[in-house]
């Protein structure tokens, strides 16, 4: 019991190490992906963080030192990422906490970006709004002034400026064949022909977003908007005369600051174009117009907190008097404010407000209840995964330290449910096998024990001497043979040997084996006729509470002075006498001991020097080639016959032969064989005498 327990640690602790060995294989994949997947991200993380912190710098006009703060920037970079992957390694071990930092990452952080996301296209948006109500501003301001244009090209008294609506803050000259006539000085003497050009480009193509209508640069230096037309040599120039920006503002809603081209430079705009598309980018308001935007956005009581920022370019701006160009952009820096954006944006219909409203809030909610009841189920599905793998985990750590009897409860009837009840199998199933094994092994000892016990019984060293010889063999088929053979020194002159074979294989044939041989060397001292002892190892066979078996046997006494063989055989193979090289086949039929009858047949022969005897089992009669044939007994006989020049010749020439035609395979049935050679120069004759 206590080998069997020995037995059954060390192959519990074999196959725990194969499991473990397995687990921590699969572990090593996962974590190893696992960490792959987080260097990447980590990486891509790093890498966008070093091109935010450069673009930043060049934005804000540290263009000079951009390289230093990206390399900076990098190093801190990938300092953050060494240090978040050791915490993330520790953080992820846990099935559980893996499985809620998936969650987050794919359940919960993409909303917030996602808002993120929508609020800075939201914002981006809203200033291209204010840039389009910019623009609608600038061709309402346009428009005014071509309609007093227009009004005063078709009036009988052109030249009469008196009629002009102050209101309208326009101011007009007349032009007579290309020349100023009458009117506000700071028109150019000679009429502006580009700009009646460049007024009718930009009417045909007022849609266009990249499209405005002409700035001019009066004398004062100050920005505003002309026109210009002309009918039978009679021109009128109309120009806005006041303060454009404010007008702007006050049409628009949005704060306007027209940056002139000398004024650029301080304001740190970028005009980049990028795949054929132009984008003026502006910073953020100066201090010099900070007072001037509060007073703005603060005007009637209001104000906010929040400032949407937009901007345009209001496109070259171009001396009044001769149009040469004064500068190639004109950026435009606009600010709003929510209010505004949503007041402009939305209908002042209520109906349509309200569908509106409700196209809007109506999938909104129903977003939110979906999402509700998938941070619900992940909840459940963390915390059920979680304790379900914990639980595995720790049946599997107990099945690895030898507790094969730990069985998981299973409460669940989803897939990690069965899971369970195939773990709870498997480790049944281990359990049963720990156990076969063990009782195996200790069979295999017990059996071990039984076989050295078996070679304990056939003789090791065979009698030698002036006068005999002896070669053997012994080659059971299973680990414990049913064939016995034995050589029995009687006296100085006689000798008893005895072959045998126990039906069937195993231990039953093994201890029937040690029962025969024990009887047997008793039988042989006290009786001297072959013939009776052989009758009462019938008997004792018979008498055996092994159950229904039998023994062939064949007993020879050799006398060795006389070189008389007496021979009895009981139902076993034949007895070879090789002679001179021929071989003379002994058979003598006669009943096995414990089968039907008491008949035993029995000869007596007289050997001379040189002679050999060969007793064999069965086994090699009956051995078979690869197409099922029998070696049978004329092979038998073909193969002793020959040179006898010494027992172990004839012996090995009948192992080579059989061997030969079975291809080397093992062998089916026990495989016995005793050679004798006699040796004795002269033998001596029944009447005492020397022979010949």
């Amino acid at each position: 019991m206590d080998r069997s327990r020995e037995n059954s640690s060390k192959t519990g602790a074999a196959v725990s190490a194969d499991s473990a060995a397995a687990a921590a294989v699969g572990a090593a994949n996962e974590s190893g992906l696992w960490q792959r997947i987080l260097r990447v991200l980590s990486l891509a993380v790093a890498g966008g963080f070093v091109v935010l912190v450069t673009l930043l710098m060049r934005f804000s006009g540290y263009g000079g030192l951009a390289t230093a703060a990206a390399a900076a920037a990098m190093i801190v970079a990938l300092g953050l990422v060494w240090v978040g992957l050791r915490v993330l390694r520790q953080l992820l071990w846990r099935v559980g906490r893996r499985l809620a930092f998936t969650y987050f990452l794919i359940g919960v952080l993409p909303i917030p970006m996602a808002a993120f996301l929508i609020a800075v296209a939201a914002y981006l948006v809203a200033g291209l709004f204010l840039g389009h109500l910019f623009r609608e501003a600038t061709n309402l301001v346009y428009s005014e002034v071509a309609t007093v244009v227009e009004t005063r090209l078709y009036d009988p008294d052109p030249k009469s400026l008196a009629e002009i609506p102050q209101a309208t803050a326009v101011a007009i000259a007349v032009y007579e064949d290309g020349r100023r006539v009458a009117g506000d000085e700071r028109a150019p003497e000679l009429w502006p022909a580009w700009l009646e050009v460049a007024g009718i480009e930009a009417e045909s193509e007022i849609g266009r977003r990249d499209r405005q209508p002409p700035l001019v640069v009066l004398p004062d230096h100050s920005v505003s908007l002309a026109v210009a037309r002309s009918r039978d040599g009679l021109g009128i120039v109309g120009f806005f005369d006041n303060h454009l920006e404010t007008r702007l503002r006050g049409v628009s809603q949005v704060w306007v600051k027209l940056l002139r081209g000398e004024e650029t430079a301080g304001w740190g705009v970028m005009d980049v174009t990028i795949l054929g598309e132009r984008f003026v980018l502006q910073p953020l308001v100066r201090e010099e117009a900070a007072e001037d935007l509060r007073q703005f956005l603060n005007r009637g009581g209001g104000g906010s907190a929040f400032w949407i920022h937009g901007f345009d370019d209001a496109g070259p701006t171009a001396y009044l008097g001769s149009g040469e160009s004064f500068s190639a952009t004109t950026p435009v820096g606009l600010i709003g404010t929510p209010y505004l954006v949503f007041e402009q944006l939305l209908s002042s219909s209520r109906e349509v407000d309200t569908l509106a409203w409700l196209t809007f809030v109506i999938p909104a909610f129903l977003l939110f209840d979906i999402f509700a009841v998938a941070w619900i189920m992940a909840i459940f599905m963390i915390f059920g995964l979680s304790r379900a793998v914990n639980r595995l985990s720790r049946a599997t750590n107990a099945v690895q330290h030898g507790d094969f009897a730990h069985r998981i409860p299973v409460r669940r009837t989803d897939q990690l449910g069965v899971l369970h009840s195939s773990f709870n199998d498997m480790a049944a199933g281990l359990e049963d096998l720990i156990a076969t094994r063990a009782q195996n092994e200790s069979l295999e000892k017990e059996l071990e024990i039984a076989r050295e016990l078996q070679e304990s019984l056939i003789p090791s060293e065979v009698v030698h001497g002036e006068d005999v010889e002896f070669a053997t063999h012994f080659e059971p088929s299973a680990a414990i043979g049913g064939d016995y053979f034995d050589i029995l020194r009687l006296d100085h002159r006689r000798m008893a040997i005895v072959i045998a074979d126990v039906s069937g294989h195993g231990l039953s044939a093994g201890l029937r084996m040690a029962m025969l041989k024990a009887a047997l060397s008793i039988l042989v001292e006290e009786e001297h006729d072959p013939e009776v002892i052989l009758r009462r190892l019938d008997r004792l066979v018979r008498s055996s509470d092994e159950g229904p078996s039998f023994v062939t046997a064949t007993l020879s006494l050799f006398d060795l002075e006389r070189g008389r063989l007496d021979l009895v055989n009981a139902g076993h193979p034949p007895t070879y006498v090789l002679h001179g090289g021929d071989v003379r086949e002994i058979v003598l039929p006669g009943s096995p001991l414990g089968a039907l009858g008491d008949h035993y047949g029995s000869t007596s022969l007289d050997l001379e020097p040189g002679d050999s005897v060969v007793w064999l089992s069965d086994g090699f009669i009956e051995a078979l080639n690869l197409e099922g044939e029998l070696f049978g007994y004329e092979r038998t006989v073909e193969s002793i016959a020959g040179d006898g020049e010494s027992a172990s010749t004839v012996r090995d020439r009948l192992l080579d032969a059989v061997k030969t035609y079975t291809s080397g395979r093992p062998a089916d049935d026990d495989r016995t064989m005793v050679v004798m050679k006699f040796t004795r120069k002269a033998a001596l004759s029944p009447a005492g005498t020397a022979a010949g």
